[in-house]
C-alpha cells in the first residue's frame, strides 16, 4: 500500500538549517514570512481558527511574498504572518437563495459579521446541510449562525454551519462571539508569528494555543465578569472638557482589553459620541420611556444612523480593519449601565428616574421664569438620590423641551441659567 504523500506544510525537514536564514523568504519591518514548509506549526494552522469575515476578504497576496510558489497555496489564507487553512466565523444571515444545477440543490447564504467595509461573505451548502438547520425557507433573515471551513482557491468552502441564534438581531449572542475574535486578535494574529528553531528540533507539531486564548465559541450569553476599571468615553452628564476617571464597572471579562485599547481613539471624537447618545435618549423620550432593550434601541433608524455616521468616521480617520459598530454599541451600553438615571439588567433599559428629571423640568419650565440650573441639578440630585448627573443633561433636556413646544426661554451663559424670553 502505498503511503499518503506528506502535504507541503509539514515537509519542515527539507530545509536546511545549517543556512541561518534559509527559512526566511521575505521580510517587512519586523513580520517575517516564513517558507510553507513551516506552516504546520503556526498555532493557527490545523484548527478552526475565530477569524473576521473582513479576514477572509481582505488576506494577503501569496504572490508579493511567495512568487514562485503562490499558484499552490490556495488552500489557505494568510492574517499578518499566520497561515491559516481552517476557519470559524460568526455572523447574521443578510440573504437566501435556493438553486438546482443539473440536479445539484443548494443554498447561497450571505454572512455578514459587521467586521469593515468588507464583512460579508457568500457561502454555499447543499440542500439537506440548509434543510437542517432552516426547517422554513426564506425566513431567516438576522439568524445568527457559525459557519465552519477550509478554503479552495482562496475562498472559504464550509464543514458545518449551526444556528446560534434564531432570534433575529440578537446583539448579546452576536458581540459575545464578536468579543472571542477580538480576543483572539489581540493574543495572537495582532502579533507577527515568531518562528523559533528549537520547536523544529523538538519536533513539536502540535502547538496548542495560548493557554488565554479560547478557541471554542461560546453558546451562551455574555456573562459578567471579574469587577474590572473601564474608562467611559464621555460621559453626556459630566464636563465635556474633562476626561475624569470613572468608577468601576462590571463587564465582560473577554473584551475588557479591547475596550480599553480603543478608547483613546473614541475620545478624539467624543462629540460625535454625544450626539449617538443624545438621539438615543430622545428615542426614549419619544417612546414615552416604556422599558426597552438595548436591541430595540439601536435598531432605531436614527441611532442605527449615529452609529454607522461614527463608525464611519473612526474607520476613516484610523483606518484599522475592523467595523467599530460594535464597539461603538459596546459604549452606548456602558453608558447607560452607568448613568443612575437608568436601570440597565440583560440588556433591558428601565427610565423611571430620567423619567421623573424630565417631566420636572417640563413642570419647572410652565411654571416658572427662570432655572437656575446648579441650584435646580441640587434638588434633582437630592431627591433622585443620585450623584453622577451635572447641569450638562439638564441644559440639553431644557433645549429639547423648548425647541419641540411653544415655550420661549434663552441661557444665559455666564450666569448658567435660564429665563423666560
Amino acid at each position: 500500500m502505498q503511503a499518503c504523500p506528506t502535504s507541503l506544510y509539514e515537509q519542515h525537514r527539507r530545509i536546511d538549517w545549517q543556512s541561518p536564514g534559509n527559512h526566511i523568504v521575505a521580510k517587512n519591518g519586523d513580520i517575517e514570512y516564513y517558507r510553507a514548509e513551516l506552516f504546520s506549526l503556526a498555532d493557527t494552522f490545523g484548527k478552526y481558527t475565530p477569524i473576521f469575515i473582513n479576514d477572509i476578504n481582505n488576506q494577503l497576496n501569496f504572490r508579493r511574498h511567495y512568487n514562485e510558489l503562490w499558484e499552490y497555496l490556495h488552500d489557505l489564507i494568510m492574517v499578518n504572518n499566520w497561515p491559516i487553512n481552517k476557519f470559524s466565523i460568526v455572523g447574521k444571515v443578510v440573504g437566501e437563495r435556493l438553486f438546482d444545477r443539473g440536479g445539484y440543490g443548494g443554498a447561497r447564504l450571505s454572512i455578514d459579521d459587521s467586521s469593515g467595509k468588507d464583512s460579508i461573505v457568500e457561502i454555499f451548502i447543499s440542500l439537506a446541510q440548509y434543510e437542517a438547520i432552516f426547517p422554513v425557507s426564506g425566513t431567516n433573515f438576522g439568524k445568527l449562525v457559525e459557519v465552519r471551513g477550509t478554503f479552495k482557491n482562496w475562498r472559504p468552502v464550509v464543514d458545518s454551519i449551526t444556528v446560534v441564534s434564531s432570534v433575529p438581531n440578537d446583539l448579546t449572542r452576536e458581540l459575545s462571539h464578536w468579543a472571542i475574535r477580538v480576543k483572539f486578535r489581540e493574543t495572537v494574529l495582532q502579533k507577527p508569528w515568531k518562528f523559533v528553531k528549537t520547536m523544529q528540533e523538538e519536533k513539536r507539531l502540535d502547538i496548542e494555543p495560548p493557554k488565554d486564548v479560547r478557541l471554542q465559541v461560546p453558546t451562551e450569553p455574555i456573562r459578567r465578569g471579574p469587577r474590572k476599571s473601564v474608562d467611559i468615553v464621555i460621559d453626556l452628564t459630566g464636563d465635556d472638557d474633562t476626561q475624569d476617571g470613572t468608577p468601576e464597572v462590571e463587564f465582560n471579562d473577554i473584551t475588557q482589553r479591547h475596550l480599553e485599547n480603543t478608547s483613546e481613539v473614541l475620545l478624539h471624537h467624543k462629540h460625535i459620541y454625544i450626539k449617538l447618545v443624545k438621539e438615543s435618549l430622545v428615542v426614549i423620550i419619544k417612546n414615552s420611556f416604556r422599558e426597552t432593550t438595548l436591541d430595540d434601541l439601536v435598531s432605531n433608524r436614527y441611532v442605527l444612523n449615529q452609529i454607522n455616521v461614527f463608525a464611519e468616521v473612526l474607520q476613516q480617520f484610523h483606518g484599522f480593519h475592523i467595523n467599530y459598530r460594535s464597539e461603538i454599541i459596546f459604549r452606548l451600553a456602558l453608558y447607560f449601565k452607568e448613568s443612575e438615571l437608568f436601570e440597565f439588567t440583560d440588556s433591558i433599559i428601565k427610565s423611571a428616574k430620567f423619567q421623573f428629571m424630565y417631566h420636572s423640568i417640563q413642570r419647572k419650565l410652565s411654571t416658572r421664569t427662570q432655572i437656575k440650573t446648579l441650584k435646580y441639578l441640587d434638588y434633582l440630585t437630592k431627591r433622585l438620590q443620585i450623584n453622577n448627573c451635572d447641569y450638562k443633561l439638564v441644559n440639553f433636556l431644557i433645549r429639547y423641551i423648548v425647541s419641540t413646544s411653544d415655550l420661549r426661554w434663552k441661557y444665559i451663559k455666564d450666569e448658567i441659567k435660564w429665563i423666560r424670553a
